[in-house]
């Protein structure tokens, strides 16, 4: 029996083997791209919402969450991490993604997307809160700074007033040497 393969017989084993391998690899690709973010799509139609609508989307959000409606409290989430929201505020964002980020690993309700956008959410309101608290303690640094300056003006006033006395002083003194050299001298 003669094991040797021709080299055509190679080349067509290789060339299934590659074959097989590209349409699994479209076929995994295109499994992937079913799963869409519900969540990141609500995030770009809020970004494109108008003050107004804004305010009439969170009114809606609010009377859902008090409800009990759980999409309703993520949809607040992404309002109040939203930049141009009138709820913007990072601290409550995190907030409540750290209240759902619990609920969220006991249900385990998120797909892939959805799941990688709340982790890139966390990270960037992560990352925005450490940039509030630099900024603050800057503000407290500068301010305390700007004190620290005011009291050394204060100081160098009150010396420069007590160096013009000193002079005047001096003056007078000098006039009255020179008073008393005069008189003395005249006698």
């Amino acid at each position: 029996m003669n094991l040797l393969l021709s080299p055509f017989s190679i080349f067509k084993t290789a060339l299934v083997i590659v074959l097989i391998t590209l349409v699994s690899g479209c076929q995994l690709t295109a499994k992937n791209n079913t799963e869409y973010s519900y969540y990141g799509s609500y995030y770009l139609w809020i970004k494109s919402l108008d003050n107004e609508e804004l305010t009439t989307e969170i009114k809606n959000q609010q009377l859902k969450e008090s409800q009990g409606n759980q999409a309703a409290e993520y949809h607040l989430l992404l309002l109040h991490s939203l930049p141009n929201s009138p709820i913007h505020n990072p601290y409550s964002a995190k907030s409540r993604l750290n209240q759902q980020a619990l609920i969220q690993e006991a249900q385990a309700q998120f797909n892939v997307g959805d799941l990688a956008f709340i982790i890139m959410l966390r990270d960037q309101l992560n990352q925005q809160l450490l940039i509030l608290n630099k900024l603050i303690n800057k503000e407290k640094t500068n301010t305390e700074t700007q004190k620290q300056l005011q009291l050394q003006q204060q100081s160098i006033e009150m010396l420069e007033m007590r160096s013009q006395k000193l002079q005047q002083q001096i003056i007078q003194l000098k006039k009255i040497e020179r008073s008393i050299n005069d008189h003395g001298t005249s006698l």
